[in-house]
């Protein structure tokens, strides 16, 4: 074959070794969240049972203190605060040690581990399988800690243009596996069809054994061993040197860094907690008030999935064309609107507008998901990647317990389940007016740029703007 055939068939990471383990990885996470999915509803389905209570009905009967459905949303409740205690151990280890790919690959085995023991899922075992589950989504977030950690680095390699193109990717195939998993389902589903707790035990095997596969590619195959960024200073403890880190980034950021990056990591926290939340809460919503079955609601998510695979490359192109943080806010106003629109109004609407309704608010994901990463990787001064990325991760759960607790509160008082929706989405509109106070586009670039560390190793693409990024990608396309 010639060079230039050759050339055809290069990668769409164009040989990034690390952006192809990234993406690896990312198809991993889809399969594992689809399959959360069908867990929950295993579990809202059993403790409906021991409650004797049918799903659809009110049901005023505790199970362990609680009623039943706020048992879903309490896993992440639990997760969200552990995490905010062990995350700024992890991001040390990633920061100051050689460890960052063999935690990367712990957390990964542990993962699967966790997956494989919860097709154990039954009337005796829900309730010890649901308190697993939030030490299984303490090891997820674990596992984004340390892969967060790589974004910086493809950005520096590929330059901004690229990886407006590369983020999109990423989240493609992230949802392309998630709709690929939920086709699956629903084929067992009408073949089989089998009840709510055996759909959750063959989803839990599925994922087992696709983790074992695109883990093992992603981390072994293309991620390769990092040295530590920084040497933990003579005298300082690996445990609390994160926290240290953590404070001690949040007032430079806040001294430093006015015009954006302390605006985006202030609003982080907020948007990450809705995003994390509105999976959770519409299982619980879709189960539960709308009575879905599982095949409904594969069909449902597969509906979200595959909009929002034309919600990532829709989120590059607004990025391009305007900037990432007009898109970044934008993206979550429609999803806080499509989210309340759909609350107020599915109850009494024909079914089939729920399918629609989840169109809708894939379409919004997919933008919100393929807009952030890039938002993040664009506005870091170089030679600090390692910390902010730490710091990112930190922000990303500081506050995730706080939409679920939130609606675990409103569940226990009666609170109506689609006023609880509104309340989660409109975490949302607090992030949006949090990235309002923040310069303009220009302006948050050259106050990143300004803050590069000196010695560091300046890439061409460094401190360009998205449109000038994009206007060099055409003319090297013409070239």
């Amino acid at each position: 074959m010639s060079s230039e055939g050759k050339r055809g068939f290069c990668s769409i990471y164009e040989g990034n070794n690390d952006a192809k383990g990234y993406s690896w990885l990312g198809a991993a996470r889809g399969m594992i969240s689809m399959a959360n999915l069908f867990l929950n509803q295993s579990f809202l389905f059993l403790a409906y049972q021991q409650a004797g209570c049918e799903l659809g009905e009110e049901c005023f009967t505790r199970v362990y203190g609680f009623y039943p459905s706020s048992w879903i949303t309490n896993v992440p409740v639990i997760a969200g605060i552990t995490c905010g205690f062990v995350m700024p151990v992890f991001g040390a280890i990633v920061d100051f040690t050689d460890y960052r790919r063999a935690l990367g690959i712990l957390t990964a085995a542990l993962v699967t581990i966790t997956q494989a023991i919860q097709v154990y899922t039954v009337a005796e075992t829900w309730f010890i399988m649901c308190l697993l589950q939030s030490l299984a989504v303490v090891f997820y977030f674990t596992q984004l800690c340390v892969l967060y950690a790589y974004l910086p680095d493809i950005a520096r390699q590929v330059g901004e243009f690229t990886m407006a193109k590369f983020t999109s990717y990423f989240q493609i195939i992230q949802f392309g596996s998630q709709a690929g998993f939920l086709v699956v389902i629903a084929i067992v589903s009408v073949v089989m069809n089998p009840s709510t707790v055996m759909v959750g035990q063959i989803s839990q095997g599925l994922n087992a054994f696709s983790c074992i596969i695109l883990f093992s590619v992603g981390w072994f195959k293309y991620l390769e061993p990092v040295n530590a960024v920084r040497k933990l200073p003579e005298g300082h403890n690996m445990i609390t040197e994160g926290f240290k880190n953590n404070f001690k980034t949040l007032k430079e950021v806040n001294k430093h860094y006015k015009k954006g990056i302390r605006w985006f990591f202030l609003g982080l926290c907020f948007s990450q907690a809705a995003a994390q939340a509105i999976v959770t809460v519409s299982v619980i919503y879709l189960t539960d008030t709308l009575t879905l079955s599982s095949l409904e609601t594969s069909i449902f998510f597969l509906a979200v999935l595959v909009c929002s695979l034309a919600g990532c490359p829709f989120g590059a192109k607004i990025s391009q064309r305007f900037n990432p943080n007009t898109s970044y806010k934008v993206s979550m106003f429609f999803i806080f609107c499509v989210l309340t629109v759909g609350a107020l109004t599915l109850e009494t609407a024909p079914k089939w507008c729920v399918f629609i309704w989840g169109g809708f608010v894939g379409t919004g994901i997919g933008w919100f998901f393929a807009t952030e990463p890039l938002f993040f990787s664009m506005i870091l001064p170089v030679g600090q990647e390692a910390e902010m990325s730490g710091f990112y991760n930190f922000c990303s759960n500081v506050l995730a317990w706080l939409p679920p607790l939130i609606f675990t509160v409103a569940t226990e008082n009666r609170v109506e389940q689609k006023y609880a929706i509104i309340m989660t989405a409109s975490f949302f509109l607090l992030a949006i007016a949090i990235l309002s106070c923040a310069g303009s586009w220009d302006e948050i670039l050259e106050e990143a740029k300004n803050g590069v560390v000196e010695g560091a190793i300046l890439h061409p693409t460094d401190g360009k703007d998205v449109e000038q990024a994009a206007d060099e990608g055409g003319e090297d396309e013409k070239a």
